[in-house]
């Protein structure tokens, strides 16, 4: 053992004067008693246990459901808004005895979000046209497929463009001294 603990130890082991060993149990006699904690141990955790059932109701709670695709993953037609007059191509099938039967609007559930598809009314109306027009003949894509497709211009010729070397002059003199 180091002679310095030793010194600490034996100054230690001196025990207390009487009269401070008096004035600590009067001390300690006329302290009063500790009141109950009982109420705060259980509040305390029922409020720990009511905040974490909240967050895990909030957590589980069922988001929103998806809304309806407008998009399938089978072959539906142009996406957008159906004509007010019924068409020609429309009215002949009727009239040859076949059937429409609506689709049925995919469910939401277990396919892949894609986004929304918005095609303007006007050019949906005059894609539906074409295609109509294509389809009873009155429209001929033939000249379309044969004409020549449109080339490139040549791109001008580049020219060297001369820029000249930066130079920086020395600060001389008063200029840039901290004031």
């Amino acid at each position: 053992m180091d002679p310095i603990d030793g010194e600490i130890r034996r100054a230690l082991a001196v025990d207390p004067s009487p009269e401070f060993l008096a004035r600590v149990r009067t001390h300690i006699a006329s302290e009063p008693v500790p009141g109950r904690r009982f109420p705060w141990m259980v509040v305390a955790p029922a409020v720990f246990a009511m905040a974490l059932l909240a967050i895990v109701l909030i957590v589980r709670r069922p988001s929103a459901p998806a809304p309806a695709l407008l998009t399938a993953r089978f072959p539906v037609g142009a996406v957008g808004t159906m004509p007010a007059v019924e068409s020609v191509y429309a009215r002949h099938a009727r009239d040859a005895g076949t059937r429409f039967e609506e689709l049925a609007a995919p469910k939401a559930e277990g396919r892949r979000r894609e986004p929304e598809v918005l095609i303007a009314a006007d050019e949906a109306k005059a894609l539906r046209q074409l295609i109509l027009g294509v389809r009873e003949g009155r429209i001929d894509l033939a000249r379309v497929l044969e004409a020549t497709p449109i080339t490139a211009a040549e791109p001008a010729p580049l020219d060297n463009i001369a820029i000249p070397p930066i130079t920086i002059t020395p600060l001389a003199g008063e200029q840039g001294v901290r004031q």
